[in-house]
């Protein structure tokens, strides 16, 4: 019931967007496809109202995807996963639309658009960088991020030649669309001092023996209990884990003073936080060894 019924009719897990939330998502999902597929969608080619009665696999699609979104959209809690399941059925449609009506140059065009747009972005780091994501790590990435443009650009601008059958260039445009995204999936490694938990993980266990107990405060990393290969202690953590909370209140110490109080009895911890966290930690006079340290988070040990 909480994970169903209540997460799609009230706000409870606070995944609150607004009705057109997917429309962004469903687009980008389509890339460089995303005019033949609203075209597919658009003109399904199945009457409304005639048919044999047996059984119509275009239909079927179509229902597939446009029910899924509609059925998300009305929900209390969004997230993108939601809607995913819905590309495979896109793409059917949309490669039987492109066979029967053409439409290629269409997603050959988006293709160089896209292209253009991705090799813009190594020219201004500045804009996409963050305390969060500094540029330094940022750097690391741009170069995925030109090849999966250069690819785009190439393939778009084979699309639009006329010496190619269609079926060819399909499968060019397809190869490389498919080239490019696991170019910058690839490349998204490069990141992962600030979007992956084994590094921090790696760095305590080098230094504890696995007894020791790692706090948690103010922040939740899933991957994180994954890498050290046991649990965490939860200190003023909510968000998703709130019904696990309120069911079993003792998994988690609600009042970060209360924390503070525990940190300073003799005895070995590790707590895992947010920066603002740690800048908190300090102000109260509190000992601490940093042990591992990245953008976003500090690791730090009871002396």
């Amino acid at each position: 019931m909480h994970e169903n019924f209540a997460r799609y009719t009230t706000d409870v897990h606070r995944r609150v967007e607004p009705w057109w939330a997917y429309a962004p998502i469903c687009l980008a999902g389509t890339l460089p496809w995303t005019i033949p597929a609203c075209l597919a969608l658009a003109r399904p080619g199945f009457g409304w109202r005639g048919g044999s009665g047996g059984f119509d696999p275009t239909r079927l699609l179509w229902v597939w995807s446009v029910f899924t979104v509609l059925f998300f959209s009305a929900s209390h809690s969004k997230l993108p996963p939601y809607v995913l399941p819905i590309l495979p059925a896109v793409a059917l449609l949309c490669a039987r639309d492109l066979l029967q009506r053409g439409g290629v140059r269409l997603a050959g065009a988006t293709a160089i658009v896209v292209a253009v747009a991705l090799a813009i972005v190594p020219m201004v780091p500045d804009w996409i960088a963050a305390p969060d994501l500094p540029r330094s790590l940022l750097e690391g990435y741009l170069p995925y991020i030109a090849a999966a443009s250069a690819i785009l650009l190439v393939a778009g601008f084979l699309t639009l030649l006329p010496r190619w059958s269609e079926r060819f260039r399909i499968a060019v445009l397809g190869c490389a669309a498919l080239a490019a995204l696991q170019v910058v999936v690839l490349g998204f490694q490069s990141l992962s001092a600030v979007h992956s938990s084994r590094a921090l993980a790696a760095a305590i266990d080098a230094q504890f023996d696995r007894r020791v107990p790692v706090y948690v405060v103010d922040r939740y990393d899933q991957p994180l209990p994954f890498y050290l290969r046991r649990t965490v202690e939860l200190v003023r953590v909510r968000g998703e884990l709130e019904y696990g909370i309120a069911e079993s209140p003792s998994t988690e110490i609600e009042d970060v003073e209360a924390f503070w109080d525990l940190w300073r009895a003799e005895q070995q911890r590790v707590a895992v936080m947010p920066r603002r966290a740690y800048r908190a930690m300090i102000e109260a006079g509190l000992q601490s060894r940093v042990v591992y340290e990245d953008p976003r988070r500090v690791a730090v040990a009871r002396f």
